[in-house]
């Protein structure tokens, strides 16, 4: 009896560890498509601001401005079919939290992030630290294999995906209501 208990608990953690990780790969999935339709939606603006980073020539910039919206998009669509497109997600937040971070310690935090969330925000160490939760919740969803799952596991699913994702633009617009606010906190 006590090693059903045992195996039980086991399978249980795993299918707990399973469902963190879907969650984890269509809250990511989400937040890059909407990152990217809004990229997309406002080519020329968003091209302003890749040029604005100065990490890459402009030419360069120019055509990163090109080629990243639609491979975010891409990875997006890949983040619903299979684990494996964590690496890919990865390597792309990777590279988006390091050019914030040049940026910021370069003294830069005076353009906007370009991130397609909340209008008007503004590079800053919390940028970096949101991206390091999202490369961390990306590494999460590469761990565990892509199972079938049953309808309540959807819903589940689902409604967690809804929360997380909520959450990160809610934090995105605190952000950029906090830097909003500083200048005004400032000259009282």
């Amino acid at each position: 009896m006590f090693f059903f208990e045992k195996r039980t608990k086991k399978l249980l953690l795993f299918w707990v560890l399973l469902m963190i990780s879907s969650v984890c790969r269509f809250a990511i999935a989400i937040i890059f498509a909407v990152s990217a339709i809004h990229s997309m939606r406002a080519w020329a603006i968003y091209t302003a601001q890749v040029i604005n980073y100065k990490i890459l020539t402009e030419r360069l910039a120019r055509i990163a401005s090109w080629v990243l919206p639609p491979a975010q998009l891409a990875i997006a669509i890949m983040l619903t079919i299979t684990t494996t497109a964590c690496i890919p997600g990865l390597a792309l937040m990777a590279l988006f939290t390091a050019a914030i971070a040049i940026n910021v310690a370069r003294g830069r935090t005076d353009i906007a992030c370009g991130c397609g969330g909340a209008t008007g925000q503004k590079l800053s160490w919390g940028l970096v630290g949101r991206n390091l939760v999202l490369c961390a919740t990306l590494a999460i969803g590469l761990a565990t294999p892509s199972p079938g799952w049953d309808a309540a596991s959807l819903v589940t699913i689902a409604g967690a995906t809804t929360f997380l994702v909520t959450l990160y633009f809610a934090a995105g617009q605190l952000l950029a209501n906090a830097q909003a606010l500083a200048p005004r906190q400032r000259a009282a």
